[in-house]
């Protein structure tokens, strides 16, 4: 049974077979490594547009915070357009009685 031909034979494709696993190993290695550095890159792509996002984010919030203040700015100029409206109009009426009065003055 020393010369069994069959244990021959898988003795000899063993080689064969360890070097294709080998090869075949190589080879995920290599993807492996290729996967990564793809992984990598697409993490620093997250990385940047995370960050942008956030600029952009922080940038809304800043002109919201702007537009705000320039409603109540606008909000305050109306205020006091109007206030100066009644005081013209109040000073309109108050010539115009001084007018009056002015030339009844005069007629006397």
């Amino acid at each position: 049974m020393a010369g069994d031909p069959k244990k021959s034979e898988a003795k000899e494709k063993l080689p064969e077979t360890e070097d294709h696993v080998l090869d075949a190993l190589k080879d995920l290695q290599a993807q492996l490594e290729q996967l990564s550095g793809e992984k990598r890159k697409l993490e620093n792509t997250v990385a940047s547009v995370e960050g942008k996002i956030e600029s952009t984010t922080q940038k809304e919030d800043d002109t919201r915070r702007q537009l705000a203040e320039l409603v109540k700015h606008e909000d305050a100029l109306r205020r006091t357009e109007r206030a100066l409206h009644k005081k013209l109009e109040t000073l309109k009426s108050e010539s115009s009685r001084v007018l009056e009065i002015k030339s009844r003055l005069q007629e006397v």
